[in-house]
């Protein structure tokens, strides 16, 4: 109740400040309305140019991505092949300088496996 009496005894005092400071009030909102529509018009322009850019950028970067990946991916398979064929080509010159009387080993040296006769483990 306090409240509501104190707002009814103010409210002559500010209907009298909205008559004499009102209309220099009213101006300043509307200059300070029309510079933020300026200025938000000139950040919509300068965001429309910087997405058409970064459109065009990303057009020229996803071709060069892709022909960097078409070349990734002959140069694999080039040097697989390559690989392929020289693997092939020391087998045959491999089979070639064993002699023939001789089985050819799958390494250098020869693993014993017979192991030795001992006795069973006594619990």
């Amino acid at each position: 109740m306090n409240d509501r009496l104190q707002q009814l005894v103010q409210f002559p005092r500010r209907v009298l400040r909205l008559f004499v400071h009102g209309p220099a009030r009213i101006e300043q909102v509307a200059d300070d309305t029309k510079r933020a529509i300026k200025i938000s018009a000139e950040t919509a322009a300068i965001v429309r140019d910087i997405g058409e850019r970064t459109g065009r950028l990303e057009k020229i970067a996803g071709r060069d991505m892709r022909a960097l990946v078409d070349d990734l991916r002959e140069f694999r398979e080039e040097v697989h092949d390559r690989l392929l064929q020289y693997n092939l080509q020391l087998g045959r010159l491999s089979r070639i300088a064993v002699d023939e009387d001789e089985v050819p080993r799958l390494s250098g040296r020869s693993i014993s496996v017979d192991a030795e006769e001992t006795e069973a483990p006594g619990w």
